[in-house]
């Protein structure tokens, strides 16, 4: 590094003319070395400057492209993450049902229990609900009117002209419409509690229980 290199002998043959220079301009002998070194040294000094401006702005120089890369790869990283972001996000909108959060909830070990239409509509608003819509029975009926829109309206009882408690047809606004049963449904006609069997009460009570 030249910068660094030591101050030559200046009392050497190879300064004889600068020397002389000097001595002919009537700087005195015994400040002819000392005026060479001082120059030697200021002229040493401005290029270590001038080569550590040069050096510094090299290094930034270095030092912003650098960033500039780290930028830019985080900037392409950031871009993958994104779409495979929307990939997901559009994947879930065309399939919503796979993506569903399971409910974290025990296998059932038992038989499930769905009663007709109307028991749900009851049991939901907390009206009061037969027994015998979780009896045998009241099950089957469930299951020969699972097809029939007709009982999502079942939403009362009544008494017949033979005093038999039937089931109504009734809409939100308009209670009540008789819905008779035919004589071969006579099997799956709704029970008012007091009537039911011992057989229906312990069939149904355990089942009713479960759907509270």
């Amino acid at each position: 590094n030249p910068v660094n290199m030591a101050a030559p002998d200046f009392a050497g043959p190879e300064f004889v003319a600068q020397r002389d220079l000097l001595s002919n301009g009537g700087v005195p002998d015994d400040q002819i070395i000392t005026i060479l070194r001082n120059i030697w040294s200021a002229n040493k000094a401005r290029e270590r400057e001038v080569l550590l401006r040069r050096q510094a702005d090299q290094e930034l120089a270095q030092q912003n492209q650098e960033q500039a890369a780290e930028a830019e790869e985080q900037r392409r990283r950031q871009e993958e993450v994104d779409l495979l972001d929307a990939a997901r996000l559009e994947e879930r909108k065309k399939n919503k049902a796979k993506y569903n959060p399971v409910r974290d909830v025990p296998v059932p070990s038992g038989p499930i229990i769905i009663p007709c239409a109307s028991a749900q509509v009851k049991m939901k608003k907390g009206a009061y609900c037969e027994l015998w819509y979780f009896s045998n029975r009241g099950l089957k009926a469930a299951e020969k009117s699972a097809t029939s829109q007709e009982d999502l309206d079942y939403v009362a009882v009544r008494r017949d002209v033979d005093d038999a408690r039937v089931l109504i047809v009734a809409s939100a606004s308009d209670l009540p419409i008789s819905k008779p049963w035919d004589k071969k449904d006579d099997a799956y006609k709704l029970i008012a509690d007091k009537d039911l069997s011992w057989e229906d009460f312990l069939e149904a009570t355990p089942r009713i229980v479960v759907s509270m």
